[in-house]
């Protein structure tokens, strides 16, 4: 029976969104013309958080520019942009419990609504074994958002997939927000990082962390 340590991206490992991050990034190395681009993005951010759009839609929206890039190109781009931009953020508090988790022989997972189109360079930069997050089609069409008992769903079959089998009752999960909680609840031992106000209410009793 193997443990896992479970941890969310965006918010628990560090501060911000790194979908906004990748969308400035963007805008500065010249991908798509500002003005239209962030105004498309905006406004569809907007959009969702009125509840008038789907958040898979947004994301597509976000990531259309990649499209405009050769493979090789886009491939270093967001590389670039998970070396540079996200390792620079991490809380040190998050990678000093990450390592420990390693070093106990845990196996490690990132599991993040972010996209895997950059989610895959994430163990470049932190220990760990692999990382989960939301696909994405060619098109960069995003079919289901990685978010909520989705995590629960992609976290199982990675582990059936890899033939691990997994003692939940002490395993860790980590996450800030109320979508984290279905995967927190699969561990023993559950941990609100920096929690939004939804997670404080509907996450009432689990543990709290401050990473800073």
């Amino acid at each position: 029976m193997r443990r896992v340590a479970l941890f969310d991206l965006d918010g628990t490992m560090f501060r911000g969104d790194s979908i906004a991050l990748l969308v400035l990034t963007l805008l500065r190395r010249g991908v798509m013309k500002p003005a239209w681009y962030l105004l498309r993005v905006l406004w569809g951010t907007l959009l969702w958080k009125l509840g008038l759009r789907r958040v898979e839609a947004v994301k597509r929206a976000a990531l259309a520019p990649l499209g405009g890039l050769a493979p090789a190109r886009r491939e270093e781009l967001l590389r670039d942009f998970v070396h540079e931009e996200l390792a620079s953020r991490v809380y040190p508090e998050a990678l000093d419990k990450m390592r420990r988790h390693a070093s106990q022989g845990f196996l490690v997972l990132v599991v993040s609504a972010s996209p895997t189109l950059y989610l895959r360079y994430i163990p470049d930069i932190l220990p760990a074994d692999a990382a989960i997050g939301t696909d994405t089609e060619e098109d960069f069409t995003v079919r289901e958002n990685m978010t909520g008992e989705a995590k629960v769903r992609a976290v199982t079959r990675w582990l059936e997939e890899a033939g691990v089998r997994t003692d939940w009752a002490s395993s860790f999960a980590y996450g800030d927000s109320a979508s984290d909680l279905p995967m927190l609840r699969l561990t023993g031992n559950h941990f609100l990082v920096n929690p939004k106000r939804g997670a404080r209410k509907k996450g009432a009793g689990i543990p709290r962390l401050t990473w800073s």
